[in-house]
């Protein structure tokens, strides 16, 4: 029986790690910042990042990073959305995002 549960849980837990799309993009780096991991440079711009993938209304891959950043001597709320090609095998920051993106270049 207690094999039983171990096995139910390796289970349960299995099934609680980041998408194919995360994992693409941490280990991704950017032509700008080519020493650093996406996952690398996002915790240190972060902090602590909170990752999330999806599939946007037009069919669209995309990976958000949310986390807090300074702006103006300011605590905010700020996200990093990149938009996964996966036939490319590429990944490339959401226009909306370029802002964010170009404070994490700058602090390569």
């Amino acid at each position: 029986m207690k094999l039983l549960c171990i096995i139910a849980l390796a289970a349960i837990l299995s099934g609680c790690g980041d998408s194919k799309e995360i994992k693409f993009v941490k280990s991704g780096k950017l032509v700008s910042c080519p020493n650093k991991t996406m996952e690398q440079a996002a915790k240190g711009f972060f902090g602590s990042p909170k990752w999330k993938s999806g599939v946007s209304k037009d069919g669209r891959v995309f990976v958000d990073i949310q986390g807090k950043m300074s702006v103006h001597d300011k605590e905010v709320d700020a996200v990093l959305q990149f938009i996964v090609d996966e036939k490319k095998g590429t990944f490339e920051a959401h226009p909306t995002s370029v802002c964010c993106h170009q404070s994490i270049v700058d602090r390569c």
